[in-house]
């Protein structure tokens, strides 16, 4: 379940058309029904999925912005030391998130009706780890990729700038961004050949293996929940692979 909510998840960080991204939530919504979690649980995994990816961001990109490592495009309307200030108030927001996973009182909150709960600060750091290095991971792909012609921290950059700005554009899956970002900040850099290339490989070893591994186990779980079945009324049984993903 775990791997096929990060395909899921993967697909989810770029804007999706209405129908699309319906599919994925009941997908997911099935999933973990049949695991026997309520709605308040499901709920509070997508919370903590969506904040530990981009708690991770913060952190990683707060970090190269405010030591100045990544200069920003003329086209981009922002100076460096704007992007520096932009940097350490990033970084200051994941750290706030773990003191106050640490310190507050009020342990749950509504958000959009939905109750959420704050977690331990231990697994608050867990999850500021576990994304960076997630992101660090991605930047090392792109930065082996591209043959080592361009410095590491230059290349976690550009791939941090491209997801956002991903994000923010009203794209299916962000196709053509992260494309469109790698040849404006790079193409002085690498031969654009090479650049697209690397970027196309990235793609297929990022996206489409996770999205092909998820389909199949998804395919499998829908599967196996259809043959054993449990009776109505009875509760999913412990043993079951969905259950024990």
């Amino acid at each position: 379940m775990a791997h096929v909510g990060h395909c899921h998840h993967q697909l989810r960080v770029q804007p999706q058309p209405r129908l699309a991204g319906r599919r994925h939530r009941d997908a997911r919504a099935r999933l973990y029904a049949r695991a026997g979690l309520d709605e308040a649980s499901v709920a509070q995994i997508v919370g903590i999925s969506l904040a530990t990816n981009w708690l991770g961001y913060g952190l990683l990109a707060g970090g190269l912005f405010a030591a100045g490592v990544i200069e920003p495009p003329r086209q981009a309307h922002i100076g460096q030391g704007a992007l520096r200030a932009l940097g350490a108030v990033m970084i200051l927001l994941a750290l706030a998130y773990v003191v106050a996973c640490a310190t507050s009182r009020k342990r749950e909150w509504a958000l959009m009706g939905k109750r959420l709960q704050l977690p331990s600060a231990r697994i608050a750091a867990m999850q500021l780890a576990i994304s960076a290095g997630n992101w660090a991971l991605m930047g090392a792909a792109m930065y082996l990729l591209l043959g080592r012609q361009v410095p590491y921290a230059t290349t976690l950059g550009v791939l941090l700038a491209a997801s956002i700005v991903g994000v923010l554009t009203p794209i299916p899956a962000g196709l053509g961004v992260l494309e469109a970002v790698y040849l404006a900040l790079l193409s002085g850099t690498v031969k654009q050949g090479a650049l697209m290339g690397a970027v196309l490989a990235y793609r297929a070893l990022y996206y489409l293996l996770p999205l092909g591994g998820g389909l199949v186990l998804y395919l499998f779980l829908e599967r196996y929940a259809a043959s054993h079945s449990a009776p109505e009324g009875a509760a999913p049984s412990l043993d079951a692979p969905v259950a024990s993903a």
